[in-house]
């Protein structure tokens, strides 16, 4: 039997190819986000970032169970259609973390500057 050792290694030649994804990427979580924003009242109620992110995914995703979401993520841009599950579930919760983190240092912020 063969065994052999894995790392990682940085790809310095040919970072170009992964561009278009990181573009769709980042674009989906600049959506998520302003989702986020406009529904950050009701997903701050929810206990833990998983049902935060499970409640944008039922406000954003259309299923065949959920014709009808108020913010359509499949069909808001064309680089979205068919955007793979991972890649938008790991966009979710980014906008979740950065907005929540938004939030809070936005709290402090004003509880301090306040007085």
């Amino acid at each position: 039997m063969k065994t052999g050792v894995m790392y990682s290694q940085k790809i310095s030649r040919c970072s170009q190819i992964f561009r278009a994804t990181v573009d769709a990427y980042r674009a989906a979580v600049e959506y998520f986000i302003s989702v986020c924003m406009k529904e950050w009242d009701r997903l701050s109620a929810l206990p833990s970032p998983t049902y935060r992110m499970n409640a944008l995914e039922t406000m954003t995703h259309m299923t065949a169970r959920r014709p009808f979401v108020p913010y359509d993520f499949d069909h808001a841009d064309r680089r979205f259609y068919k955007f793979p599950s991972y890649l938008r579930r790991a966009a979710c919760m980014e906008a979740i973390g950065k907005v929540s983190s938004w939030k809070s240092s936005l709290a402090n912020w004003e509880k301090t500057n306040s007085g």
